[in-house]
């Protein structure tokens, strides 16, 4: 195994981190009065979030459910393609999803979004794993020749 793949299988385990702490971060989300009640009514799924233009009632049950899968599918799909990216590719994938992702979770960390403490230590555990993964795809050295990862 060379560094380069070890180096792709940290930002992977990073990557998938961040999923799973997302799952966790919405599933004790449900716990929260009233949200289940909204889901079921399919009326309203988020409050209003600062600066962001949207209903008075919140975002509709389809706009927000599409923000949450791509909340997911970006760190899942980076996690894939550290694997089958050239190096200078993957890299660059890894900054650009790492500095989109910890944005987000800076932005969804503000005490007017997230106020209960499970979610606030699972959005904090999120910033730091995409902060390591930015941080690590960062100091990323890329060699003079681009090396492709190893089929099968």
């Amino acid at each position: 195994m060379t560094p380069t793949d070890r180096l792709r299988i940290r930002l992977s385990i990073l990557w998938i981190a961040d999923a799973i702490l997302n799952s966790a971060h919405c599933v004790l989300w449900t716990w929260e009065p009233g949200v289940i009640e909204r889901f079921i009514s399919g009326e309203v799924a988020m409050e209003k979030l600062p600066g962001i233009p949207m209903p008075a009632d919140g975002y509709p049950m389809n706009v927000a459910l599409a923000l949450l899968a791509l909340v997911w599918l970006i760190p899942l799909a980076t996690a894939y393609l550290n694997f089958v990216l050239r190096d200078v590719a993957c890299r660059r994938l890894n900054i650009a999803a790492g500095v989109f992702i910890l944005l987000f979770n800076l932005y969804h960390w503000l005490p007017s979004c997230v106020w209960w403490m499970h979610g606030r230590m699972t959005t904090a555990a999120q910033i730091f794993a995409v902060a390591l993964a930015l941080w690590t795809a960062w100091r990323w050295k890329v060699g003079k020749e681009e090396s492709a990862p190893a089929a099968g």
